[in-house]
């Protein structure tokens, strides 16, 4: 009777480690920060930033004063408006991650693009107005993307960070876009 009730004992604590091993997080996902989300039009915060995408153009090319950048070969132009705050201080007033992640793929901004919201200073109480300028594939022009915006450029071992659902299937569709510089202040 010891014996059986032995192995009762085992089996449970088998089962119970099985358990345990089918809800604790993946290797990564453990350290992955809380998303705190929105949609175009609307502000969103977290500890140290406020944004508010304000407008999608998808665009054949872009300008920024006298420079012409033309989409690379089977690429478009999403250009994203964005209003962003500082609410703490000014040290840590900038968008230092920007990527817009469509079906598993993950852009950053383009570098070819100088007047970039990403990592352009904000600040308390006077809102800095910008673009964010990403080249993808023209195939996914008409798909749902998320736009993941935070203080911190490792924003997944950040505590929170911004996303935003983009439908780019309603986004204005335009020949050129003017880039210009932020706009701070009302």
């Amino acid at each position: 009777m010891k014996g059986l009730i032995a192995w009762g004992v085992a089996f449970a604590l088998l089962a119970g480690a099985w358990l345990i091993s089918l809800v604790t997080p993946q290797e990564v996902a453990w350290r992955d920060g809380f998303a705190v989300t929105g949609v175009i039009g609307e502000e969103i915060a977290d500890r140290s930033v406020t944004v508010t995408v304000t407008e999608v153009t998808l665009a054949d090319e872009v300008t920024e004063g006298s420079d012409i950048f033309p989409q690379s070969d089977g690429a478009i132009w999403v250009v994203i408006g964005v209003t962003a705050q500082s609410l703490t201080d000014e040290t840590e007033g900038s968008i230092k991650h920007a990527t817009l992640n469509i079906d598993g793929n993950e852009y950053r901004p383009s570098d070819r693009v100088r007047n970039s919201m990403e990592d352009a200073r904000i600040f308390v109480a006077a809102p800095t107005r910008g673009y964010l300028a990403f080249e993808v594939p023209e195939p996914v022009a008409g798909e749902t993307a998320e736009l993941r915006l935070g203080s911190r450029w490792d924003v997944d071992n950040a505590d929170t960070y911004l996303a935003f659902t983009i439908d780019l299937s309603d986004a204005e569709q335009v020949a050129t876009v003017e880039i210009e510089s932020a706009v701070v202040g009302y």
